[in-house]
């Protein structure tokens, strides 16, 4: 839902099934991306992990932390302190856009 809503507003959108697999997608392709859009609970994984991982390949790329109830609420309290914004489960699709807008302009 969330792909297909912002692919209606015009973004191309990359997804990923698993925090490795998303790490992997932005390691190659981190040059053609504006913008991540993190889950904080994740299997095997958390969004703070990923988060570094991903700041190790690009320091600078924009994050949107999404995070509903999870068990380590602290370290996402921490998280939301380095992204560029941050929206708590369940949000409305046009405030994902909404936020996406903010940080990302098509040029």
């Amino acid at each position: 839902m969330v792909r297909m809503g912002l692919e209606n507003e015009g973004y191309d959108v990359h997804t990923a099934s698993s925090p490795q697999e998303g790490i992997e997608l932005f390691r190659n392709q981190s040059k053609s991306i504006s913008l991540v859009l993190l889950d904080f609970c994740m299997p095997v994984m958390n969004g703070d992990r990923v988060f570094d991982c991903l700041r190790r390949i690009d320091p600078e790329v924009p994050v949107v932390l999404i995070t509903g109830f999870c068990d380590d609420i602290e370290a996402a309290k921490r998280l939301r302190n380095d992204v560029r914004g941050y929206l708590l489960k369940p949000f409305q699709l046009g405030d994902l856009v909404g936020k996406v807008r903010e940080i990302v302009s098509f040029a």
